[in-house]
């Protein structure tokens, strides 16, 4: 295996030059890559010989004048430092650090035996820090945005036609995806946030339209102590999301209510005929089209409509019934439960319920 030293650099001084220049890089991708997740690194001590020069890609330093003990003993100092950034960024990215596993070298009083040292350190280092960047953390990052890009649309368009809050959350989550940049542990952080509002409201949903209750997903429970956690988790969540998501949308609801406005406005041409023939004034509208709400009206208000209409059918059917029998017919008891499918299945008893009514009368007469 190639080593850093194993280049043609023959002094001392040359391969201490070597060493600096690789060790500079790479505690400034190191921190490059802190910054970028988020995590804030060591200040450098004051006294250090070395400082990183991120424009120059390595160290400024005092080498020209500085004597070889001088720049050996710093140059510990600085692999030292860079170690300590690796240890962390691992430590954050998968929990753990592979620091422990790293071989220990011991090594002789020389300047040659420590160069070896701190020679094998940098290519350790070099090693760790291409394992983080080319980790599958980053990209399952980038793909979850992706997902959240796809999902946020179709999360809002089933609110919005529900009437029920959230579809401004998940727009605010596409938006959030889309941008660039940023602080990953943070966007994980804000990512996580919009999707616990978004499950929570499509759980909301899966009560009122399927009578469904609230059914965490297991990641929910699990503490995320490092980014690896958190993307799993995030994921969890949003796989979670897309499952609720397929089941409302897949709910009769929608439905259901087509057919209640289709038959109410039946039994509004029914009634407002057989009021006409039989010579009983109704409240009841000539245009039997307004028991349909108007296009693209939320379930929520159609529902709301639904109910006005229905209770002006039943005053005309009473009234019918009064007049032409004298006698008024039973209604179905209310439904006790307080969601959607409850009201639209209460709808569609006293829709039944009218009908009924309504074809005796018309046979009557």
């Amino acid at each position: 295996m190639t080593t850093l030293l194993d280049a043609k650099s023959a002094t001392l001084t040359s391969k201490v030059e070597v060493v600096e220049k690789e060790l500079g890089l790479l505690s400034s991708k190191a921190s490059t890559l802190l910054k970028t997740i988020g995590v804030a690194e060591k200040k450098a001590s004051p006294a250090s010989l070395f400082e990183v020069d991120a424009a120059a890609g390595g160290l400024a330093n005092h080498k020209s004048h500085g004597k070889l003990k001088m720049r050996l003993a710093a140059l510990e100092e600085f692999a030292s430092s860079a170690q300590e950034k690796v240890s962390l960024l691992e430590t954050e990215f998968f929990g753990s650090t592979t620091s422990d596993k790293s071989t220990k070298r011991e090594g002789g009083h020389s300047f040659k035996s420590k160069l070896e040292i701190l020679a094998a350190q940098a290519d350790e280092l070099r090693g760790r820090l291409s394992a983080l960047t080319s980790s599958r953390v980053l990209g399952d990052v980038s793909s979850l945005e992706e997902n959240m890009a796809a999902v946020g649309p179709k999360v809002a368009d089933l609110f919005r036609s529900i009437g029920v809050d959230g579809a401004n959350v998940a727009e605010k989550a596409v938006v959030f995806a889309k941008q660039s940049g940023g602080n990953l542990r943070e966007r994980l952080s804000t990512l996580e946030l919009y999707t616990d509002e978004m499950q929570h409201g499509a759980a909301s949903l899966e009560y009122e339209l399927l009578a469904n209750s609230w059914s965490a997903p297991t990641a929910n429970s699990q503490k995320a102590n490092c980014i690896k956690d958190q993307a799993t988790s995030l994921g969890s969540k949003l796989t979670d999301l897309q499952r609720r998501l397929a089941t409302l949308e897949a709910a009769p609801a929608v439905r259901d209510v087509d057919k209640l406005e289709r038959a109410i406005a039946v039994l509004f041409t029914r009634a407002a005929t057989l009021s006409k023939n039989v010579g009983v004034a109704t409240k009841l509208p000539e245009d039997a089209g307004v028991a349909v709400a108007a296009k693209g009206s939320a379930l929520i208000s159609r529902i709301a409509a639904l109910k006005d209409h229905v209770g002006k059918m039943q005053d005309t059917t009473a009234a019918l019934e009064d007049q032409l029998a004298g006698k008024i017919g039973s209604m179905p008891a209310q439904s006790q439960k307080d969601n959607m499918k409850g009201n639209i299945r209460f709808l569609e008893l006293q829709t039944e319920n009218i009908e009924a009514r309504m074809s005796a009368l018309e046979h009557e007469v």
